[in-house]
């Protein structure tokens, strides 16, 4: 059979093709690079300049604005893209609207095609709101009578709970499951009877996939009882959250407030008014359920407090606090009520529009 062979002139045309091909599609390569590279830097700086809002505007709600512009340079430059140095080129707040804005450059020197491309971003973000729903893994609801009672909530001479007493902040109370302090007068329920006390069990929503000891609440809604009681779980996981909270020294988290307690059968609904912010610092249940400090600081093992714990049902000891929200899942709302709880959002920059 014959051979067949290319002419001896034929021989390296593809090596030359290739040559010629590798130079438009080095520079693709190369722009492509670029291109990616200027959109990660686009990303890094858009982190930059919302990190720069939300810290800005956590100062602004603890009460103090502070250096806006070194907070937000910082935050910037932790954020610098990979191609140039972010700078914040403006920082407006807006104490009357609550909401902060600010607007963050950078000059992107690029890596393979000369010369570079100017990027900006800008963030917002607003504080001041109060939470209108959120979840909580310990199933409490707080007596809004009995906080009132004991001087954690202030009221207006109308008897309006207007937010929290700066009086009750770091002081130890303690709510009574089965009683209402001796000088206070709760709302009283369709049957007649008082609400169950200082605090009551919500029980989670199963049918709804709620897992024990989770419960999520809105406020203007009712929700369930646990009857007095809660899953054994629980008193475990309350144990823990005291210990984190100490741990940590902040305060545990939103917990409800509610206005009024329903009660058909023994089941009561709750009506959710509010959410307060307390750190969990004891409690004492029938059954050796006991742990963590009572009301004058002592030991709840030892305390003789925990001898007679609020008619049978027992009590729990905490400590109202002011807090600052970002948790995204919190939902917010004007006209929720402030009770010492407020949640730092992102929004959209508009220029101050209200």
């Amino acid at each position: 059979m014959q051979r067949l062979t290319g002419s001896p002139a034929d021989r390296g045309a593809v090596a030359v093709w290739v040559a010629i091909l590798l130079i438009p599609l080095m520079v693709i390569a190369a722009l492509a690079i670029d291109v990616a590279g200027m959109h990660a830097d686009r990303q890094r700086l858009q982190t930059g300049a919302d990190a720069a809002a939300l810290a800005v505007a956590l100062d602004c709600a603890q009460g103090d604005c502070g250096e806006a512009n070194g907070t937000a340079e910082r935050l910037a430059d932790a954020n610098s893209p990979f191609g140039g140095e972010a700078s914040v080129a403006d920082v407006t707040v807006y104490p009357e609207l609550s909401r902060v804005e600010v607007s963050v450059e950078s000059d992107r020197t690029h890596w393979f095609v000369p010369g570079s491309t100017d990027l900006a971003a800008y963030g917002a973000a607003a504080w001041n709101t109060a939470p209108s729903a959120a979840r909580s893994p310990i199933p409490f609801a707080f007596a809004e009578c009995e906080l009132v009672n004991f001087g954690v909530l202030a009221t207006d001479v109308d008897g309006n709970v207007v937010g929290l007493q700066e009086s009750a902040i770091g002081q130890r109370f303690q709510l009574d499951q089965s009683q209402v302090s001796p000088t206070g007068v709760c709302n009283k329920t369709n049957s007649g009877l008082y609400a169950p006390g200082g605090f009551g069990w919500l029980a989670p929503d199963y049918a709804a996939g709620e897992l024990p000891c989770s419960v999520h609440t809105r406020v203007g809604e009712n929700v369930g009882s646990g009857n007095g009681t809660a899953d054994s779980a629980c008193y475990t996981r309350l144990q823990q959250e005291i210990v984190r909270g100490n741990d940590a020294s902040e305060p545990y988290g939103l917990l409800p407030v509610f206005s009024t307690a329903d009660q058909a059968n023994n089941a009561k609904n709750y009506r959710i008014m509010g959410y307060i912010a307390v750190t969990l610092e004891g409690y004492c249940f029938h059954g050796n359920r006991e742990y963590g400090l009572d009301v004058n600081g002592a030991a709840v093992s030892s305390s003789a407090l925990c001898k007679n714990p609020g008619n049978g049902a027992g009590w729990i000891t905490i400590m109202p606090q002011r807090f600052v929200s970002t948790d995204a899942e919190v939902e917010t709302d004007p006209g929720a009520p402030n009770l010492g709880v407020v949640v730092i959002t992102l929004e959209l920059p508009n220029g101050g529009t209200p």
